[in-house]
C-alpha cells in the first residue's frame, strides 16, 4: 500500500489532536483518511498503573444456578460465557452475557463506563435458558454482527442482526442443530469462499450419572462378556465405550458429536461430515467414525502460519485433545503425535499468541493442577494415569496440568508449562493472552474456581457410603472458590505470578467465560467476567503505556477480517502479532479490534485471508487505526527458502532392546524408575579397520550389539558374548575389546545381594566375567591414573539395589596383561562416595596427571586432581562446586573459550520437571516403618504450611507406608500437616539428601575454580543425559549435543518429553546458542541417552550416532560442516591411544585452537573417538600434543593434509 504523501502534514495534525483530546471533556474522536485506512486518536487512558480496576454494578447481571438445577444437571455449573461486538454500528463494544437460569442479557454500550439493557428491544428475550456461550460474527453477509448462542439442551440458535442492533431468531432457517449440549463455537472461512464457517463443540445435555442412579449403571450392568474379552450391552452402545490399556480395561462415557457446519454466505449452514474425507488421521487416511468427544472449547488460528485455518478442539476427561492442521482444499489433517507429545487432562481452554517473539504461535491449555499444596494435597483425579508401553514415542499421554506448547517453527511444540511457572493455577476454565502492561509481550489472564470441588478426595470417599438421595451427593462436596490468576511475560518464555491477578483475583469466586475489547476507547483491552451466582465483572484497565488500537475492515462476507494477521514492529518492542478469530474462547468470544504496545518507528502490516497485505508507515501513538482490506489479490506464498541443514538422519541398524521391571514394587516411593538408565553406546575401532564401530548395551538378557562401520554405512548388526545377567550399564572400549557394566538390579529381592559384574569381551566373542560388589555400577572410564603407562579402569557405584538413594561406593580397577585387578588404595577416595552417574578421566587442571570428574545424583559434579602416582584428592569444594547439588547424569571435558583449560558440561535435570524449582528438594530415606525396605520421602518448603510439606501424595504414601493410616485418616488432615508433623523423630533419624541446583551447566575451568553458567533455556526444558562435544560445524569453537527426555516416570508424573535432541553451537563470544532441528536436522523424539561423535565416514566431519531406551540408534551424518584434521595418537607404552592427552591446534595466523582431550569414556555412558577431530582443516598450521606421560610434542602441519599420526617415541 503506498504511504501518503502528506505524511509529516498529517503527523502534526493529528499529535494537535491528540492535544485536544487531553484538554477536553467531550473530545471529537475525527477519522481522518489517508489511502487504505483511517486513523483517529484514542480517549485518554483512565486510572493509574497497569493492572485492572472492578466497575461495580456497570452491568446488573448474575448467573445464578439454583440448587435444583445443580444436582439435577451438574453440567449446569460449567457455567456460561460472554461474548462482545458493537451491534448497533456506534464504534463502542456492546456486551452479550450467557445465563444458565438467569436469561440471557445483551447490554448496549453507552460510554463512560455505563450500559443498558436492551435485550427485549433488541429481540433476544427468545434466546434458550441454559445458555452457556455465543458469538457476534457476520454470518450473512450483510455488514453487521449477528448473534450465534450455544445452550445446554437446544444446541445452537442463530439471531440476524438487521445493522442497529435489533435481532430475529433465524435458526431455523440457518438449519443449526437445535439439540444437545452445546459448549463454544469458532468461525473461519475454511472452504475458501470467503464466507465463515461454523465448528461448534458439543458437551452432552446430562451425563448418565444424573439420569441413571449409580446401582443401574454398575460396570456389570453395562459391559457383559463376550467369548474371552468384554463389550458394552447394546442398550448403552450411545453412551460408553470401553478402552483397553495395557492390560486395563476401562469404561468411559461418551459425550456428543461436534458439529461442522458450512456457510452458504446467506447465513444458512450444511452440515459437513467428520468422515467423507474432510477430516484426515495423521497418516492422511479419512476418519472412519465421528468423534464423541467431551468439548468444552474449540478455536480456528493459523497456528501453523500456512494461511489456512487451523483447528483445536480441547476435550475433558479422558477424550484426547485434536489439533487439526487445515489445508487448500478445506480439509483437516490430525497433528502428529510427536508434533503434540501430550495435552491437558481436562482441557477447558485454548490460548495463543507468540510469547518469545519468534513470530511462531504458542499455545496454552488450561487444566485443575492446584499450586495450592494444601489444596493439591486433598485432592484426588478419579481418572487413573496412563500406562505407556516402553519406547512407544507416538503415544500422547494426557497429563492433569496446565500446558504451555512452544512453537518450535515446524508445526511441532515443545511442552514448558513447569519451566515457564504457570503449569498450576487450580480450576481454570477461560484462558487469554493479552498484553495486560504493553511492554509488547502477551501476558496470560485465567479464570478459575468451581461450584464444588469435584477433586476433594475424602468427599470421594464419603459419597461411596453417604445416605443423601443420590442425585445429592454432589452437596457433600466443598466449594471451590479460586482467585483469578494473572501472569506477566517476562519475555524469556518465563512468567512471573501477578499479586492479586493485576486486579482480576482480588476476591476468590467461580469465574468462566472471559472476554475482552476496548470498552472506554482509551486502546487497552477491558475485561468481562461471567461469574457463577455473583454479579458480572467489568474490568476496567489501567495501563498508561502508549498503545495503538488496529481495528479491520475486511471485504464482503467478512467484514471484521476474520483470519487476518496483524503485525507491529517498532524500535526497542519484540514484534507483535495478533491474529483476528471469532468464538475460539471458552464460551465466549471477544471483540475484533486489537491493541498493541507503541515505540517510536512503529509500523502495521496486516496479512489478509486469501491473500492481499496492508502496511501503515509512521504510526501514531494512543490512535486507533481502521484499515481496509485491499481487492482481492494472489495468495501471498508461505514457503521459506531451505535452510542449510546440518545432519542427515539414517538408521544404525542398532535397536536397544530393554527388559521390562516393576521398580516401584520395590521401592514404590522412587521418584522414577532405575531400571530404564540406559543404554551405553561405544564408537570403537573393534575391527581395526580404520574406521570407528558401533557397539551397543541391552537389558537384563541380552546380548552386546555390534554394527560394523563400511565406510560410514551401517549395515552389518551382529552379536557380542553371552544374554547377560542384569542391564548394561557403561562400557568402554580399545580395539578388539570391550568393558561392559551389567548391574544387579532387575533381580528379585530374595537374590538382591547378587553381585555386579565387569564383562570383558574380545571382537572374537571371548568372554571373560570379573565380580563387583552388591552397588550397581553406572559409568566406567579408562586412564592412567598411576602414571606408569598402563591403563586403570573407574567403575562408577550408582545405586545399591533396594536402597535408593543410599550412597554407593566406586572402585578403580588396574589393567595388567589383560585381567582386571581392584585396587583398594586408589579406590579410597571413593568408599561411600555417592550415586555416581557419569565419570570422565581427562587432565584436568593441565599438570600431564589423570584427573577425574563425576556427575552425581544428589550431589555436586565432583573433581579428583591427581597428585601423582594415582593419589586423587576431591578437590569439588575447593573448586566451588559444591553448592550446585544436584541430579547430575554426565559429564565432558572440553575447552569451550579456548583458553586451553579444560572446562566441564555437566547434564542435569533442566527446571522443567514437577518439582518446585524456587526451593530446595531434600529426601529422607531409611526404613522409616521398619519392615526391612527402604523408604524415601521427598519433600519441599511450600509457604501454606511454613514448612516442609510433603512432595508425594497421600495416597502413594499410605500405599508405601499403610502405617500412615493409623496417624491419619483424611486427606485434609495430610495437606495441613507439615513432613515433621506428620514422620516427627523418624526424620531426625533418617539420612537425607538435597537438590539446589537443576539447571545442565557448563563449569568454566578459571584455574582457581570453576565458574557455573547455565545452558540456554531450550536446555533446560527436558532432562539431559549424554554431553557430547565437538567442533560440529568446523568454525575451529567447540560445539555441543545433549541427548535429552525420560520418560520411566513415576505415576502420576508427567513423562518428560519436550526435547529431541539438541545442538548448541558456540558463536564468536563462546555463547552456546541452541539450534532450531530445521538447522541441525536433528529430530529425535525418543527417550535418549548414551550418544557418541566420530567422523565415521572419515570426511572430515564430526558425525552423531544418539542412542534411544527401548528404541533405534539414530546415526547422524554431518554434512555442511568445514572439514577437520584427524589425529591419531600412539604410545609405545601400553596406553597405546594415550587416553589421557590434550590436543590443540596452532593456525596460520599464529592463534590458538581449544585444547581436546583424548578420553575413554565420558559424557553419560558414552565413548567417543580416541581420534580428535582439529577444525577447521586449511588453517591449522601446528599440533601441540601433551602426553599423559608428562611430555610435549609438536608436529609442523602442511596444507592438503587430512590425516596426522603422532607417535610418542
Amino acid at each position: 500500500m503506498p504511504r501518503c504523501s502528506t505524511c509529516m502534514v498529517c503527523r502534526v495534525f493529528l499529535l494537535a489532536v491528540l492535544l485536544l483530546v487531553g484538554c477536553s471533556s467531550e473530545p471529537e474522536r475525527t477519522w481522518i483518511s489517508f489511502e487504505g485506512y483511517q486513523v483517529r486518536p484514542l480517549l485518554s487512558p483512565i486510572g493509574t498503573g497497569t493492572g485492572f480496576t472492578e466497575i461495580p454494578d456497570a452491568i446488573a447481571f448474575s448467573n445464578h444456578i439454583s440448587t435444583s438445577a445443580f444436582v439435577d444437571n451438574r453440567h449446569v455449573v460449567n457455567g456460561s460465557g460472554v461474548t462482545i461486538g458493537d451491534v448497533d454500528g456506534d464504534s463502542l463494544p456492546d456486551v452479550f452475557l450467557a445465563g444458565m437460569e438467569h436469561h440471557s442479557t445483551l447490554h448496549r454500550n453507552l460510554g463512560r463506563w455505563e450500559f443498558q439493557d436492551i435485550t427485549l428491544e433488541a429481540g433476544l428475550g427468545l434466546v434458550n435458558s441454559r445458555a452457556t456461550g455465543g458469538a457476534f460474527v457476520d454470518v450473512d453477509a450483510d455488514g453487521d454482527l449477528d448473534l450465534l448462542v450455544t445452550s445446554l439442551g437446544s444446541g445452537v440458535q442463530l439471531f440476524l442482526n438487521d445493522g442497529t442492533g435489533h435481532f430475529t431468531d433465524y435458526t431455523v432457517e440457518a438449519n443449526l442443530p437445535q439439540s444437545g449440549g452445546a459448549t463454544s463455537v469458532a468461525l473461519a472461512d475454511i472452504d475458501a469462499d470467503s464466507d465463515l464457517d461454523l465448528y461448534v463443540g458439543f458437551y452432552k445435555e446430562a451425563t448418565i450419572k444424573d439420569i441413571w442412579p449409580p446401582e443401574e449403571i454398575t460396570f456389570e450392568r453395562v459391559v457383559e462378556p463376550v467369548a474371552d474379552s468384554f463389550a458394552v450391552r447394546e442398550y448403552w452402545a450411545k453412551d460408553y465405550k470401553l478402552i483397553h490399556q495395557q492390560g486395563r480395561l476401562m469404561r468411559v462415557e461418551l459425550a456428543e458429536p461436534d458439529r461442522i457446519l458450512y456457510n452458504d454466505g446467506r447465513g444458512s449452514f450444511t452440515e459437513g461430515s467428520f468422515t467423507d474425507g474432510s477430516f484426515l488421521d495423521e497418516r492422511g487416511d479419512p476418519l472412519t467414525e465421528v468423534p464423541q468427544y467431551w468439548t468444552l472449547s474449540v478455536r480456528f488460528q493459523d497456528f501453523n502460519q500456512d494461511g489456512y485455518p487451523d483447528l483445536y478442539v480441547c476435550n475433558d476427561f479422558e477424550s484426547p485433545d485434536a489439533l487439526w492442521f487445515g489445508s487448500a482444499d478445506g480439509t483437516f489433517r490430525a497433528a502428529s503425535t510427536l508434533a503434540l507429545r501430550k495435552t491437558s487432562q481436562s482441557t477447558m481452554s485454548v490460548a495463543a499468541a507468540d510469547i518469545n517473539a519468534d513470530e511462531h504461535v504458542d499455545l496454552f491449555l488450561a487444566d485443575m493442577l492446584s499450586s495450592s499444596y494444601t489444596e493439591r494435597q486433598r485432592q484426588h483425579f478419579v481418572i487413573p494415569p496412563e500406562v505407556l508401553t516402553m519406547g512407544d514415542i507416538r503415544a500422547r499421554p494426557q497429563e492433569m496440568q496446565n500446558m504451555l506448547l512452544l512453537n518450535r517453527s515446524d508445526s511441532t511444540y515443545a511442552e514448558i508449562a513447569r519451566w515457564s511457572g504457570v503449569a498450576a493455577t487450580g480450576w481454570t476454565w477461560s484462558s487469554a493472552f493479552t498484553d495486560v502492561d504493553l511492554d509488547g509481550w502477551p501476558d496470560l489472564l485465567l479464570t478459575t474456581g468451581h461450584a464444588y470441588d469435584a477433586m476433594d478426595a475424602d468427599a470421594q470417599i464419603a459419597a461411596r457410603s453417604s445416605r443423601r438421595p443420590w442425585r445429592e451427593v454432589l452437596l457433600d462436596f466443598p466449594d471451590l472458590d479460586l482467585p483469578n490468576i494473572a501472569f506477566r511475560n517476562l519475555g524469556n518464555t518465563r512468567f512471573e505470578l501477578v499479586e492479586e491477578g493485576w486486579g482480576l483475583g482480588v476476591n476468590p469466586d467461580v469465574s468462566h467465560g472471559m472476554a475482552m475489547a476496548d470498552l472506554d476507547e482509551d486502546g487497552d483491552q477491558d475485561l468481562v467476567i461471567n461469574r457463577l451466582d455473583g454479579p458480572v465483572g467489568v474490568f476496567r484497565n489501567d495501563a498508561e503505556a502508549e498503545r495503538i488500537l488496529v481495528r479491520l475492515q475486511g471485504l464482503p462476507p467478512n467484514p471484521t477480517g476474520v483470519g487476518a494477521l496483524v503485525r507491529v514492529v517498532s524500535d526497542g518492542l519484540p514484534p507483535q502479532n495478533q491474529e483476528v478469530i471469532a468464538g475460539g474462547e471458552y464460551l465466549s468470544s471477544s471483540d475484533a479490534a486489537r491493541t498493541f504496545a507503541y515505540s517510536s518507528g512503529a509500523v502495521i502490516e496486516v496479512h489478509w485471508p486469501g491473500g492481499g497485505f496492508s502496511r501503515v508507515d509512521e504510526v501514531i501513538p494512543n490512535s486507533e487505526y481502521w484499515i481496509m482490506q485491499p481487492s482481492p489479490q494472489l495468495k501471498e506464498s508461505t514457503e521459506h527458502p531451505p535452510t542449510e541443514v546440518l545432519f542427515k538422519a539414517s538408521s544404525t541398524g542398532l535397536q536397544h532392546e530393554e527388559t521390562s521391571y516393576t521398580d516401584f514394587a520395590r521401592q514404590p516411593l522412587l521418584p522414577h524408575k532405575l531400571s530404564q538408565r540406559g543404554p551405553a553406546l561405544i564408537a570403537a575401532d573393534i575391527d581395526s579397520d580404520g574406521d570407528e564401530d558401533l557397539i551397543l548395551g541391552g537389558g537384563k538378557g541380552k546380548r552386546l550389539q555390534l554394527s560394523v562401520n563400511n565406510a560410514g554405512a551401517f549395515a552389518t548388526k551382529q552379536y557380542l558374548g553371552n544374554s547377560s545377567t542384569g542391564d548394561h550399564a557403561g562400557m568402554v572400549a580399545l580395539p578388539g575389546v570391550v568393558w561392559a557394566a551389567v548391574g544387579n538390579y532387575e533381580r528379585t529381592p530374595e537374590d538382591a545381594g547378587d553381585s555386579s559384574q565387569i564383562l570383558q569381551v574380545s571382537f572374537g566373542g571371548v568372554e571373560t566375567t570379573y565380580t563387583l560388589g552388591t552397588e550397581t555400577p553406572g559409568p566406567l572410564a579408562l586412564g592412567d591414573f598411576t602414571g606408569d603407562g598402563f591403563l586403570e579402569l573407574f567403575v562408577g557405584g550408582h545405586f545399591i539395589p533396594g536402597q535408593y538413594p543410599s550412597v554407593a561406593t566406586s572402585t578403580i580397577y588396574r589393567i595388567r596383561e589383560g585381567e582386571l585387578l581392584r585396587d583398594d588404595e586408589l579406590s579410597a577416595p571413593f568408599e561411600n562416595l555417592g550415586l555416581v552417574s557419569g565419570a570422565v578421566a581427562a587432565d584436568l587442571n593441565g599438570d600431564q596427571q589423570t584427573d577425574l570428574a563425576l556427575a552425581t545424583m544428589w550431589g555436586p559434579v565432583q573433581v579428583f586432581h591427581n597428585r601423582g602416582s594415582g593419589q586423587l584428592v576431591r578437590m569439588t569444594r575447593s573448586l566451588g562446586l559444591t553448592d550446585y547439588v544436584g541430579w547430575w547424569n554426565g559429564v565432558a571435558p572440553a575447552d569451550f573459550d579456548g583458553d586451553g583449560r579444560l572446562d566441564l558440561v555437566a547434564t542435569n535435570w533442566g527446571q522443567n520437571v514437577p518439582y518446585d524449582q524456587n526451593t530446595p528438594l531434600r529426601a529422607y530415606y531409611g526404613d522409616l516403618d521398619q519392615n526391612s525396605s527402604m523408604d524415601l520421602l521427598e519433600v519441599q518448603w511450600t509457604p501454606d504450611l511454613d514448612a516442609f510439606g510433603l512432595v508425594q501424595d497421600f495416597q502413594t504414601l499410605t500405599h508405601a507406608l499403610p502405617i500412615l493410616r493409623q496417624h491419619i485418616r483424611t486427606y485434609r488432615e495430610f495437606s495441613e500437616r507439615s513432613a515433621e508433623d506428620i514422620f516427627g523423630p523418624v526424620l531426625s533419624g533418617a539420612a537425607d539428601h538435597e537438590v539446589t541446583h537443576w539447571q545442565t551447566t557448563v563449569f568454566m575451568n578459571r584455574e582457581s575454580h570453576y565458574e557455573a553458567v547455565p545452558l540456554a533455556a531450550e536446555a533446560q526444558w527436558s532432562p539431559a543425559f549424554a554431553p557430547v562435544v565437538g567442533d560440529f560445524n568446523g568454525d575451529g569453537r567447540i560445539d555441543l549435543f545433549l541427548s535429552q527426555n525420560f520418560f520411566a516416570v513415576a505415576s502420576g508424573y508427567p513423562r518428560l518429553d519436550s526435547g529431541r535432541g539438541l545442538l548448541l553451537l558456540s558463536n564468536e563470544s563462546h555463547e552456546l546458542i541452541p539450534q532450531s532441528a530445521q538447522h541441525s536436522g536433528i529430530r529425535i523424539y525418543g527417550s535418549q541417552r548414551a550418544s557418541v561423535a566420530a567422523d565415521f565416514n572419515l570426511d572430515g566431519r564430526l558425525d552423531l550416532a544418539v542412542t534411544q531406551n527401548a528404541g533405534p540408534v539414530v546415526y547422524l551424518e554431518n554434512q555442511s560442516a568445514e572439514v577437520g584434521l584427524r589425529v591419531e595418537l600412539r604410545t609405545e607404552r601400553a596406553n597405546t591411544f594415550a587416553i589421557g592427552a590434550n590436543v590443540r591446534a596452532q593456525y596460520r595466523d599464529g592463534s590458538f585452537g581449544p585444547a581436546t582431550a583424548v578420553v575413554a569414556g565420558s559424557g553419560y555412558w558414552s565413548q567417543n573417538s580416541l581420534f580428535p577431530l582439529l577444525t577447521p582443516r586449511d588453517g591449522i598450521k601446528k599440533v601441540y600434543v601433551s602426553w599423559p606421560s608428562g611430555a610435549d610434542t609438536t608436529v609442523v602441519v602442511h596444507p592438503n593434509t587430512q590425516m596426522v599420526k603422532i607417535i610418542q617415541q
